[in-house]
């Protein structure tokens, strides 16, 4: 199976950290992945030679796109958008923040795209975000309905009509950027997917992308976690940040931390909160009924 990472970096290297570890993780549950890193072309991958290392340990591809743009942010929106015009067969978008904790091979997803409703929120709950809302007024887009994806982890099967999907996508995005309304690429990718008619969308089951700083009882059974980078200064409860502290402070990846998790599947630090509760939600998951 092929996946797919975005990364665009200047003088900041945690998100190619965060890249490394989460590839890591991968190699690990499959063994015989085809790992994809699609950089800008401003990001120079040299001036961390340490990082670097680690990367070619992992044996994956590293693929460059122009976007135009000095502005880290913006250049990895464009090269998300236009992924399905890189990558020609089926893939997963990992975010950076992710740890896919299984091979994701799997026959049973049969559609165009694969994602998971945003936050892991139930219909009921469902509203979107007050930002997101001013953005769509003020571009005069309308609100998205319910579901809202998560953008984070895609499960992409390329062909025309996802070529196009994304492009719209890409469209409406460049046109909030030159209206200097930073939206993110979720929004107009959710607004292109619901004015599709041609487009076979799969909500995908919420462990495909358990977002457990919202959903942390999701960890017990995640296929993929999804620990949100914004969330990383406030928090510091999870493996991600011992790792990332890891390499931070001492230079060295820590692969018993990484082990350790691929055999207890328990995303949060020992001694937290979350730690504690991680198996009693693990036990009360067995008898949960899916969404």
């Amino acid at each position: 199976m092929r996946y797919v990472y975005v990364l665009s970096i200047r003088d900041d290297n945690t998100f190619l950290v965060m890249t490394i570890i989460s590839a890591t993780v991968l190699r690990k549950n499959d063994p015989d992945a085809e790992i994809m890193v699609v950089v800008d072309e401003n990001t120079d991958l040299e001036q961390f030679p340490e990082e670097l290392a680690l990367l070619n340990r992992i044996m994956l591809s590293i693929h460059v796109i122009v976007t135009g743009y000095i502005d880290s942010v913006l250049s990895s929106r464009f090269i998300k958008l236009s992924l399905p015009n890189v990558v020609n067969d089926s893939f997963w978008y990992l975010d950076s923040d992710t740890l896919p904790l299984v091979s994701l091979n799997v026959p049973d997803i049969e559609c165009d795209i694969g994602l998971v409703r945003d936050l892991n929120m139930a219909e009921h709950s469902y509203g979107l975000g007050s930002s997101r809302v001013l953005d769509c007024e003020l571009m005069n887009w309308p609100i998205p309905k319910y579901p809202y994806y998560n953008s984070g982890v895609i499960f992409v099967n390329v062909n025309r009509s996802v070529i196009d999907l994304f492009g719209q996508a890409k469209t409406l995005w460049l046109a909030a950027v030159e209206n200097e309304i930073r939206c993110g690429d979720q929004l107009p990718l959710n607004i292109a997917i619901q004015r599709a008619s041609d487009i076979r969308v799969q909500l995908l089951d919420d462990s495909y992308n358990a977002q457990i700083r919202v959903a942390p009882k999701l960890a017990s059974t995640a296929k993929i976690i999804h620990i949100f980078s914004g969330s990383l200064a406030k928090h510091n409860d999870t493996v991600l940040h011992a790792l990332i502290g890891g390499w931070r402070d001492e230079r060295v990846l820590k692969y018993d931390i990484i082990d350790r998790l691929m055999k207890t599947r328990n995303p949060w630090l020992r001694g937290t909160k979350q730690s504690r509760l991680f198996p009693i939600r693990k036990l009360l998951s067995l008898f949960r009924a899916p969404f």
